[in-house]
């Protein structure tokens, strides 16, 4: 029996909450824990091929909406290297209407649980639409993982109340459902009053273990996506880093298989540099603590 890639999906109703930002930085962060990592961007603004530095895939190349125009169509032919070990992207299309896809939401599902795509990644991170639609749909059905990002303000909680009940149902499309769920809190500082009191009506709402530390106000992250780089390559030392690298790691540790666990635990848990990120780690966390 095949074993398939983790699919986790990031998504939102509202932007601005930093779908792309945690897509790029996400999956380069896991790349480098060597978890074989492919990022699919299925948001027409192409926002991810930016935060990585990659050029404006040719109109004529396949891209990730192939797949929801045509049942024949392949993620397998879309795929392109990255300057980045273990970091594959598959490009989005900024032409795509819904009009042109097909009205099925497995098409995206179907096309990521092929034996070519289980031998050389182990994890599918997707980077969905904030409108609803048909690409939306499909990046949700798809989905063995959700992360929901939420700017901690009044509106942050409605707007995630309604994802979840919008999940729930695309849910009934997959016979095992959702392993995972979780809410990032994205750009908080636990010293406002105000994202303190919006994080704990979250967890009273969706479950404290929905939760997770989430990433810090850190503008590295915005000049990181204008140079073109993950955060991790352009400003290593940073907070935003080091959240999302304790972000992948969680991931890793809690929602992926065990016999991926064990592999990349052996191959970067003595690297200096892994032990050094633990270092900036740790000093963030304590300088947010006082």
């Amino acid at each position: 029996m095949t074993d398939f890639p983790l699919v986790i999906s990031i998504a939102n109703r509202k932007g601005g909450t930093g779908k792309t930002t945690t897509a790029v930085n996400l999956a380069a962060e896991m790349a480098a824990l060597s978890i074989r990592t492919l990022l699919i961007d299925i948001d027409t603004q192409n926002h991810a091929s930016l935060g990585l530095g990659l050029a404006q895939a040719d109109f004529n190349a396949p891209t990730a909406h192939s797949v929801l125009r045509s049942g024949d169509a392949t993620i397998e032919s879309a795929i392109r290297e990255t300057p980045w070990r273990n970091l594959a992207f598959v490009p989005p299309d900024p032409l795509f209407d819904d009009r042109d896809a097909l009205d099925d939401f497995g098409m995206l599902d179907r096309a990521l649980r092929q034996v070519g795509i289980a031998r050389r990644f182990d994890l599918i991170i997707v980077d969905t639409p904030s409108s609803l639609g048909i690409a939306l749909m499909n990046g949700l059905a798809c989905a063995d993982g959700l992360l929901v990002p939420i700017v901690p303000h009044s509106l942050a909680l409605d707007g995630s109340l309604q994802l979840m009940r919008f999940i729930f149902r695309m849910a009934l499309l997959k016979a095992s459902g959702l392993a995972h769920t979780a809410i990032l809190p994205m750009m908080f500082d636990d010293r406002t009053a105000l994202h303190t009191e919006i994080l704990d009506q979250a967890r009273a709402t969706h479950g404290a273990d929905k939760i997770l530390r989430g990433i810090r106000t850190d503008l590295h992250l915005i000049e990181a996506f204008g140079a073109g780089k993950p955060s991790r390559n352009h400003a290593p030392r940073s907070r935003g880093t080091g959240d999302y690298h304790a972000l992948a790691k969680y991931l890793r540790d809690n929602w992926l298989p065990p016999n991926i666990q064990d592999r990349t635990i052996a191959t970067t848990d003595d690297s200096k540099y892994t032990e050094r990120l633990k270092q900036i780690c740790r000093k963030n966390i304590n300088d947010a603590n006082r």
